[in-house]
């Protein structure tokens, strides 16, 4: 497969469908910086709430979900394929699929792009069939309290392994790379695959204006409520409630349950410290986000992770990957800064990400994997 005659590798067209968090929406802002037209194509990730250029939200009644599943979401695939230079996937599943027979459908829709003379890729920057079971094996792993959040015994991978292997599958036989991010999960899912892994990336994260991480009163902590087991809120929220009573002039508890990310981000400029979460192996979204807002972060992650453009040996972030006594360790250190120390913490936060993930650099990295791919 090569790149489409008319493509050059500083004008290129890309597709980016599906959301998560945010990765899409800002690497279409750094290839956009770079000189290439990016068309973002997503159903908006849930409540956070993410516009896109195609924004795809079908009604859940029948005739209105059939028409999308067999008229509009089809035509979408064959436009797509007749105009553009790479068409980048963030998720098996980041089409609309029918909750019945979703792998004929998944092999239906696909083959729209069987004869698509660009390059087909797919990010790994969350759960699907391939990262579940390495996720399940790993130390930072957030099975246990995934399934806390299912509401049921056994993974939903699990509930039927063969069709989400299926609609993995049906993407992952056609692709002519597999792009990770941000862990050794993501890095390695597809291994067993296919062989057109490269190193992972950083996630892209845009730099909103500077802003300083001062403190008048309590030290404001704050953790984002979203999938409450996956992330360790019960074991979170036990930790700074427990400072809060023995030093409730010391610190404040802050609390947001899946917040739109436009009011999140505003929240994140009214306090001092994001704990994240307590399982995971690499710096996420949320993280991040916090970061370049000069927030002090405390997250679960690798911390001897260096791996392609991913190096988490320096991050300026304190490792909670132990529990409770580590969250407390970090708060009560944190709150005996002066404010000079904190605003200096808070620009490491920010000089970070701007070094590891600016949007066109990662852009850049991207393209170059592209290109390659398409002249395979």
């Amino acid at each position: 497969m090569v790149l489409a005659a008319h493509a050059r590798v500083t004008d290129m067209r890309i597709a980016l469908v599906g959301e998560f968090s945010g990765v899409h929406t800002n690497l279409k802002i750094g290839l956009e910086q770079i000189g290439h037209e990016a068309v973002t194509v997503s159903g908006g990730d849930g409540f956070k709430g993410f516009g896109a250029d195609r924004l795809y939200r079908p009604s859940t009644s029948r005739l209105s979900l059939a028409h999308h599943l067999f008229v509009e979401q089809p035509r979408l695939l064959s436009e797509l394929a007749r105009t553009c230079d790479v068409i980048q996937f963030i998720h098996p599943s980041a089409l609309t699929l029918p909750r019945h027979a979703r792998v004929g459908y998944a092999r239906w829709v696909y083959s729209f792009l069987r004869g698509f003379r660009g390059v087909l890729a797919i990010a790994v920057a969350g759960c699907d069939s391939y990262v579940q079971p390495l996720m399940a094996a790993s130390p930072f792993s957030a099975c246990a309290g995934c399934l806390t959040d299912s509401g049921r015994p056994t993974c939903t991978l699990d509930l039927d392994t063969i069709a989400e292997h299926g609609v993995a599958n049906a993407l992952a036989d056609r692709v002519d790379v597999v792009v990770p991010f941000a862990s050794a999960v993501y890095a390695d899912a597809y291994k067993s695959r296919c062989r057109r892994n490269v190193d992972p990336f950083n996630f892209p994260v845009e730099l909103p204006p500077a802003s300083t991480n001062w403190r008048n009163g309590p030290l404001r902590v704050l953790h984002g409520i979203t999938r409450p087991g996956f992330k360790g809120t019960e074991a979170i929220l036990r930790a700074v409630r427990g400072l809060v009573d023995r030093c409730p002039t010391d610190y404040e508890l802050v609390t947001s349950e899946q917040l739109p990310y436009a009011e999140y981000t505003r929240l994140l400029l009214t306090v001092n410290v994001v704990v994240d979460q307590l399982y995971g192996g690499g710096l996420g979204m949320n993280a991040l986000s916090a970061m370049a807002r000069s927030r002090i972060v405390l997250s679960s992650f690798d911390r001897s992770f260096a791996r392609g453009a991913v190096d988490y040996r320096d991050a300026p972030v304190y490792d909670i990957s132990s529990g409770e006594g580590a969250i407390v360790s970090a708060l009560e250190t944190i709150q005996g800064w002066s404010a000079d120390e904190l605003a200096s913490a808070g620009s490491r936060s920010r000089a970070y990400v701007g070094a590891r993930c600016s949007p066109p650099e990662i852009a850049r990295q991207l393209c170059a994997v592209w290109s390659r791919a398409g002249n395979m």
